[in-house]
């Protein structure tokens, strides 16, 4: 029986770098949104939909840097959604 794989799945450079750069990300976020430029943290997670944050944030565990608030549609400065 011949493996079929879906044409999404197939021909993949697993060790290639990847091509979504946190800098890039970080550079549209600031052009979309018309913010400075400004310090990131050493640490900056990239959460689409804030999930870890949130959860990091209550566990005392993170902290919302206010530049990254900025960048995150779906965070408050404060910290909630």
């Amino acid at each position: 029986m011949q493996e079929h794989t879906a044409p999404i799945l197939g021909r993949k450079a697993h060790q290639a770098p990847s091509v979504f750069q946190a800098e890039n990300l970080l550079r549209e976020a600031r052009r979309q949104r018309s913010i400075p430029d400004g310090d990131i943290p050493a640490i900056c997670i990239l959460d689409p939909d804030g999930d870890l944050t949130e959860h990091l944030v209550a566990a005392g565990q993170a902290a919302l840097h206010p530049q990254c608030g900025q960048l995150c549609p779906h965070h408050q400065p404060d910290g909630r959604r």
